[in-house]
């Protein structure tokens, strides 16, 4: 493992019970990070995540952001972040350009509303 991935899994086995994530009041160590980390990237590659495949987050900053990023980063895929306040026509179908010209995200994280939680949208 050669990402921020690695970093996160030697962090959490380093300093397991330091704070992480901390929103407000609540707070969650490095351990419990990469436990729900590591289920979501279990989630993905049972959805059929493929190394390389590209993950598009939508997310405020939010505690799922970085499980989601963390998860699917452990999971082999390629994240790639987009700003929550665009309007959704814009963001639709997410394009990344890459050195081998232009793709689309394989798997989509949003959270629709900021009431609601992330969602998965498979491509």
């Amino acid at each position: 493992m050669t990402n921020l991935a690695a970093t996160l899994v030697d962090t959490a086995t380093r300093v397991p019970d330091k704070v992480g994530i901390k929103l407000d009041q609540a707070e969650v160590s490095w351990s419990a990070l990469h436990r729900a980390a590591a289920r979501v990237a279990g989630q993905l590659k049972a959805a059929g995540l493929q190394t390389g495949d590209r993950v598009s987050l939508i997310l405020p900053n939010v505690p799922a952001y970085p499980v989601v990023f963390y998860g699917a980063l452990l999971a082999g895929g390629i994240v790639v972040p987009m700003n929550p306040l665009l309007k959704s026509g814009r963001w639709v179908p997410p394009r990344v350009s890459c050195p081998t010209g232009t793709t689309v995200a394989n798997l989509l994280f949003r959270s629709p509303s900021p009431s609601s939680g992330p969602t998965t949208t498979p491509r």
